[in-house]
């Protein structure tokens, strides 16, 4: 049964709006509209919003007959390890103005280099209790082919941290679960595996250098592959988070 919309707002689909998201300082994002199939009034204003916790920031898009964005995009309202959602709205501005006439109010975006479609995470996160974890705070789980990240969500302050993007609580988890994830793929079954999953490709994103195959002339050790998962496990903490940077900051701030 379609959902009602007792004030007749309109839903403008999720496929209509493609948003990617790049982090950053500032962080920034951009955003492509086709609200062609809405039937709404050419003239209306749209406006897409980021939010996070008590942030707001909105930014015009012109009108549904001129759907694009008017200024940088940047999130300058947003820090650099904050993970804004977005909404879409379209305001009226002839006979109700003010009157929302149609919105999508959680749009999936896109990273790059963190692969997937529609803001698919490559590693979920899913709280457990204490008495799963035995004493554990976190864990990678692999559940039908793909990872998952388990925290403990009874160890103290551990969920809100991992919530709200805690950029020390992350610089200890991220590295560590990406290296177990790629000694999985690459030193577990067999060494330098012919063929990655989506870890070793985003791997190879920040690496720069292709995984040592078992197919080359000369295989590959399992000191090779080991040496390949640090040097990519590195530049992840370079150029995605800048975690260790952010850790000594923090270090002298304290």
């Amino acid at each position: 049964m379609p959902r009602l919309y007792f004030t007749g707002r309109k839903k403008i689909s999720q496929e209509q709006i493609a948003i990617e998201f790049r982090p950053g300082r500032p962080p920034r994002f951009t955003a492509e509209l086709d609200l062609s199939r809405n039937r709404l009034p050419p003239d209306a204003k749209v406006v897409v919003e980021a939010y996070h916790n008590t942030l707001l920031q909105r930014f015009d898009f012109g009108t549904v007959a001129d759907c694009r964005p008017r200024d940088a995009n940047q999130l300058s309202a947003f820090g650099e390890w904050d993970q804004p959602r977005f909404r879409v709205r379209v305001v009226d501005v002839g006979r109700d103005p003010g009157r929302i006439l149609a919105s999508c109010e959680r749009v999936a975006h896109v990273e790059p280099n963190q692969g997937g479609e529609g803001g698919r995470s490559l590693l979920k996160l899913f709280p457990r209790p204490d008495a799963e974890m035995g004493g554990e705070l976190w864990r990678v789980e692999s559940i039908s082919g793909s990872y998952q990240l388990a925290y403990n969500k009874d160890a103290a302050g551990l969920e809100k941290q991992i919530k709200g993007m805690d950029a020390t609580t992350l610089g200890l988890i991220l590295p560590a679960a990406m290296r177990e994830i790629l000694a999985r793929e690459l030193l577990w079954e067999s060494i330098g595996a012919d063929e990655g999953g989506e870890w070793v490709a985003l791997a190879q994103t920040f690496s720069g250098e292709p995984v040592p195959r078992a197919l080359q002339a000369e295989p590959p050790t399992r000191d090779d592959v080991a040496a390949w998962i640090e040097s990519a496990v590195q530049a992840f903490c370079r150029d995605r988070g800048r975690f260790v940077e952010r850790m000594v900051e923090l270090e002298k701030c304290g």
